[in-house]
């Protein structure tokens, strides 16, 4: 049904003026999306989280029916829905009336909705690898499986229900294995940063902060460009009460975002340093028994050495996120490395 409302792909213009030098640009912003198509696709993904955390079954047949990777090619389908986003015929003038009316315009209904489709996709990743991700009082160690826990020959035995270690796994579990090791989260970072919505900044921290929840809930980044305090008192480091996370193979989406921001915005730089340095906060040396052993067993190292993933960043030195990329390579592979990682 997400595949059978989504949108039509983006199609050459045939409006007056193709073919007098419209470039593939202009035409494809002549192509605009209803945002009732992504409000449709939203009111389905909200019915299926519905049913994830209660119904283990549910969590398994999401895997195996292409669920995860729906929810990529959703996003690719709506590539560059906010870039190519025209305004609205009349001009600023009309928007401005429009605003003062109390009306809202064609492009920020699509905005708004866009925004929305992200908040379900997002919450709907967190549901089917941790059901009780938003259940704060029953918070406790969801113990990530460690990197190459299940071999190949594992991973199909589990998915066909045989009889092996893997198999009396929670489904959640194995789902979480399965996007570790389909590479999921550098593609669901490409596919939210094609939308087009990280341009804005206000909607980029909201999806950082999503990101940030599936590591953990009480991670969250404010306006003023800090941590959320997490307790009352004197809560100086932004890690501090964050001792088990809950989904370490989401720092990858994390880092993924922060790379993908728009580079020349100053803002944006900012809120990749943040999000970056909450993830350098749980590798602290006195987290070593807890957020940095679940960080470096994920095999994140692994990730920041693959020219699939990081390796990239840290060839770069004029990056703005060089230093914070060794930084965090630096700690992640004092705690533990594989022989793989150390030749890396």
């Amino acid at each position: 049904l997400v595949d059978r409302f989504a949108p039509a792909p983006a199609m050459t213009s045939t409006m007056a003026g193709e073919g007098e030098g419209e470039t593939s640009t202009e035409a494809a912003a002549a192509t605009v999306i209803d945002h009732l198509f992504l409000s449709r696709q939203t009111s389905i993904l909200d019915m299926i989280r519905s049913i994830l955390p209660s119904n283990p079954p549910s969590q398994e047949a999401f895997r195996k029916c292409g669920g995860f990777e729906t929810l990529v090619r959703l996003l690719f389908r709506i590539e560059g829905i906010i870039t190519f986003c025209p305004p609205d015929a009349d001009g600023d003038e009309v928007e401005q009336n429009s605003k003062e009316e109390g009306k809202v315009s064609e492009s920020e209904k699509v905005r708004e909705a866009t925004m929305k489709l992200l908040e379900s996709v997002f919450a709907l990743l967190s549901m089917s690898t941790d059901p009780n991700a938003r259940n704060l009082k029953q918070l406790g160690d969801l113990n990530t499986p460690p990197f190459a826990m299940l071999t190949e020959d594992d991973q199909a035995i589990a998915n066909s229900g045989a009889s092996s270690p893997a198999a009396y796994m929670p489904p959640s579990t194995i789902n979480l294995l399965y996007l570790r090791n389909y590479g999921f989260y550098i593609e669901f970072a490409n596919a939210v940063a094609g939308v087009g919505i990280l341009s804005d900044i206000a909607n980029a921290r909201t999806v950082m902060n999503l990101a940030l929840e599936l590591i953990h809930p009480k991670l969250c980044l404010t306006e003023s460009g800090g941590s959320a305090k997490r307790s009352s008192g004197a809560d100086k480091n932004p890690g501090e009460n964050v001792l088990s996370i809950r989904n370490a193979d989401a720092a990858r989406l994390v880092l993924g975002l922060a790379t993908r921001l728009p580079p020349g915005s100053d803002p944006h730089r900012t809120l990749a340093k943040n999000a970056f340095d909450e993830l350098l906060r749980l590798c602290a040396n006195d987290m070593a028994g807890s957020s940095l052993a679940r960080l470096a067993g994920s095999g994140l190292c692994s990730s920041l050495t693959s020219r699939a993933e990081f390796a990239l960043m840290l060839e770069d030195r004029t990056h703005f996120l060089y230093s914070r990329f060794v930084l965090l390579l630096r700690r992640i592979a004092a705690f533990s490395m594989t022989y793989n990682d150390f030749v890396s």
